[in-house]
């Protein structure tokens, strides 16, 4: 089951990374529930969890934006700086980690339910599709 779920996250990723549909995590959304939709042949009620799901990603993802932006200037301030300092990537790593966490169960359990409305054929393409798009990034 978490291998399936990191899959369908590496696949909503980088479809969406590599869709060149303009930079606007709106327009990849966009493309990649389309791209699923029609590879999958999702029903309504599926095509809805599917975007139930992304809409969880994004809502985590615009509820981090603050933070990355702070850890963006440490990060420069890091490069500035004389040396590095192991501590401080380990802080950055760690508040990642705990921002990873704290979204965890509420996007899982909308990526769970879209999983759980999928035919196993529909799970057998979604992981050929990910094969594809893993062959691609290697």
């Amino acid at each position: 089951m978490k291998r399936l779920f990191f899959g369908l996250i590496a696949l909503a990723v980088v479809a969406g990374l590599s869709s060149c549909r303009g930079h606007e995590p709106g327009a990849r959304s966009s493309f990649v529930t389309s791209l699923v939709s029609r590879k999958l042949d999702l029903t309504p009620e599926q095509r809805a969890k599917f975007e139930a799901a992304q809409t969880a990603f994004e809502d985590a993802r615009k509820a981090g934006a603050a933070e990355r932006a702070k850890d963006l200037e440490v990060v420069k301030q890091q490069i500035l700086s004389d040396k590095l300092d192991a501590s401080v990537a380990r802080s950055l790593i760690k508040a990642r980690e705990a921002k990873i966490e704290a979204s965890f169960d509420a996007v899982f359990a909308k990526v769970a339910d879209f999983h759980a409305s999928l035919t196993a054929e529909q799970k057998k393409e979604a992981s050929e599709m990910l094969e594809k798009f893993a062959d691609k990034w290697k």
